[in-house]
């Protein structure tokens, strides 16, 4: 899951992207595309970081691994690939 996410303008400054005020959860082993941010015409013009947390010291991250308590652990090193798209969708 993806919590806290923040656009931080970069250069140019305009009217900033919208990000969703609730976590974005991609659940189970499924292929799905989800949006983090979206920009609405006449925003998110210029350049983006996007952060995913807190924006204090000592915060934890807003990215987020949960494992169900009856899905079987294996000992080892887990890992995934995420592919971000950018989309013009208008």
């Amino acid at each position: 899951s993806f919590s806290s996410i923040t656009a931080v303008s970069l250069v140019g400054g305009g009217t900033a992207p919208q990000a969703p005020n609730e976590p974005v959860v991609i659940a189970g082993d499924s292929a799905q595309n989800v949006s983090l941010i979206t920009a609405k015409p006449g925003s998110g013009g210029g350049s983006w970081g996007i952060l995913f947390g807190e924006l204090k010291k000592g915060a934890e991250s807003g990215v987020e691994l949960t494992v169900p308590g009856n899905t079987e652990k294996k000992e080892g090193i887990y890992s995934t690939t995420l592919t971000w798209t950018l989309v013009d969708s208008i």
